[in-house]
């Protein structure tokens, strides 16, 4: 079972509701932390003891937290030898129910790391004796390994998942990085349906021969994900922002910045 949290150490997964960028910000103690740019707002759900070592776990290109299964989350909470684990998922800016930005967003990897950073600090993490893990999987990798190069005192280890060291300047892919979820002539349709169709042709692009119950688990995911994206107003605005930030200002960090850290 996954073991419940003290309240004063949860925020629950909710919507965080941001003022928009040009209105003035109305701070309270839960809605700043999250960056150094200060309109990123993000939902976040804890599991464990806050006492154990922490473990930040950052999702893909325009993944939720929800991406981290219940499952797996159990498993890492407790290691073979019996170590217990406090394990921390977060919705990334333009996903599920953190806050949507604008096209173009204007941000880049940098600013996306700049954002577990902010939650590593709100959840008193930053501190070397205490420090945590940070687990990146695709394009939460390059986002996790600019964390470990800039904080190199606090980052425990460092996992990645799938995960590229860098975009070749030699393949032509900046443009459709940001094409996003364009509307076509018809105008969107069922957004809903769209988006699910979308993810379930992603997933069977990327799977080998999968079992029919297995699809099947992934649907409900995908059904699960775009809700959520619809609830949170971050459906059209993720895929856009988070392909341009692979560009913007420094671009993708290749590996090579983990030698200086």
């Amino acid at each position: 079972m996954v073991s419940p949290v003290p309240d004063q150490h949860r925020i629950v997964a909710k919507r965080l509701s941001c003022a928009s960028l040009n209105q003035q910000q109305k701070w309270t103690p839960r809605r700043n932390f999250l960056s150094r740019s200060p309109v990123a707002c993000a939902s976040v759900q804890t599991f464990g003891n806050p006492s154990d070592p922490a473990v930040i776990l950052v999702p893909g290109n325009v993944e939720s937290m929800i991406t981290w299964a219940k499952g797996l989350i159990e498993k890492l909470q407790s290691s073979q030898d019996g170590k217990k684990y406090f394990i921390i998922r977060f919705d990334q800016r333009d996903t599920g129910l953190s806050t949507e930005f604008p096209v173009p967003g204007g941000y880049s990897i940098g600013d996306m790391a700049g954002d577990v950073e902010g939650l590593a600090d709100h959840l008193n993490l930053s501190d070397p004796s205490k420090g945590f893990h940070v687990v990146g999987v695709s394009k939460g990798g390059p986002i996790a390994y600019t964390v470990a190069a800039r904080r190199p005192l606090q980052i425990k280890s460092l996992t990645l998942m799938y995960a590229s060291p860098g975009v070749s300047a030699e393949l032509p892919i900046k443009e459709g990085l940001d094409l996003g979820f364009q509307p076509m002539l018809g105008g969107f349709g069922d957004m809903r349906e769209t988006a699910i169709k979308l993810g379930m042709v992603q997933y069977d692009a990327l799977t080998t021969q999968p079992d029919a119950e297995e699809r099947k688990e992934a649907e409900k995911l995908v059904i699960r994900l775009t809700e959520r994206d619809i609830k949170g107003g971050t459906l059209y605005s993720k895929a856009p922002n988070h392909g341009a930030a692979s560009h913007e200002k420094d671009g993708w960090p290749g590996v090579d910045m983990l030698k200086k850290g």
